[in-house]
């Protein structure tokens, strides 16, 4: 079953055209989409297992457990320059409420587009403004679909795999909430 989730949430995350990254607890890079790639301009080689805080030469504070942080942010790209960007951190905590990691979301600020609040006007304009309905409607399917899993599993007392669909559903959580983050005006 955690192979399969792995395997969803890569998927998915592969897919969207907002940059993600993904750190462990100490702040080093783990895991960039291929958004991130087009957006920074950093391939794998050069932020994967790296501190991402130095390498993109930030100087905004990640949040702690059960807090989310959005923030304007300068990010330095792969062989110099500079991108603006709207980042958006939440934190992955696994059992007991441990510190697993953050995910960070940037999409790059652009002509006029730096303000939360002119979101519902460029929604027609920008494309980009889809990727809330892109994101969510997979997300709800993962979340619902987890909660009939541990249902089941909790009836049929199978406790090994409560655990695993805990994560997938408290994963699904996060991203809900990161993504509600994001999108909020």
């Amino acid at each position: 079953m955690k192979n399969f989730d792995q395997r969803l949430v890569r998927d998915l995350l592969d897919t969207i055209d907002i940059a993600v990254e993904i750190r462990d607890a100490r702040g080093r890079t783990v895991y960039i989409n291929p958004a991130f790639t087009r957006v920074m301009g950093h391939p794998p080689q050069a932020i994967v297992d790296q501190d991402g805080a130095e390498v993109l030469g930030e100087a905004w504070t990640l949040p702690t457990p059960g807090q989310a942080v959005v923030s304007a942010a300068h990010c330095n790209r792969y062989q110099g320059g500079g991108i603006a960007c709207e980042a958006s951190a939440s934190t992955l905590v696994g059992e007991h409420g441990k510190l697993d990691g953050y995910i960070i979301m940037r999409r790059p600020m652009g002509q006029g587009t730096s303000r939360k609040g002119d979101r519902r006007a460029r929604t027609a304009a920008d494309p980009e403004m889809d990727i809330a309905h892109e994101l969510r409607t997979p997300l709800n399917v993962i979340i619902g679909y987890s909660e009939l899993l541990i249902e089941d599993a909790e009836k049929a007392g199978r406790d090994q795999e409560l655990t695993d669909l805990r994560r997938i559903h408290q994963a699904g959580k996060q991203l809900q909430k990161l993504i509600q983050t994001l999108m909020r005006d």
